[in-house]
């Protein structure tokens, strides 16, 4: 008899490639995060790295750790990183992320 994977469980199964990483990140994290390039093809090797191979496990990593993720996004920055933030980006693009409470790309939240 033949086993048949579901939809879902096939998906999960699919290798990670780049526009998975992107799609998961869309599904998951704030869209007000989505702001400048996002290097996927680094975040595939990088996940492979430490053995995320595919989509799935690269879902379930990022949904383990969203709380905190989102947590560490929303604190203050401390001095030097918000030094760093201001000739990055510029005072007015930093008192933007300021009131609207968010510092981190979703390139620097999956690292």
């Amino acid at each position: 008899m033949k086993s048949r994977l579901g939809a879902r469980r096939l998906k999960s199964s699919l290798p990670l490639t780049e526009a998975a990483v992107f799609d998961e990140l869309a599904r998951i994290l704030p869209k007000r995060n989505r702001y400048g390039p996002i290097n996927a093809c680094e975040l595939v090797g990088e996940a492979g790295d430490f053995g995320v191979v595919t989509r799935g496990a690269f879902r379930k990593l990022i949904l383990r750790h969203r709380k905190r993720l989102l947590e560490i996004d929303r604190a203050p920055l401390d001095p030097i990183e918000l030094r760093m933030f201001y000739e990055d980006y510029g005072v007015d693009v930093v008192r933007e992320f300021q009131r609207r409470q968010y510092w981190y790309s979703w390139e620097a939240m999956v690292r």
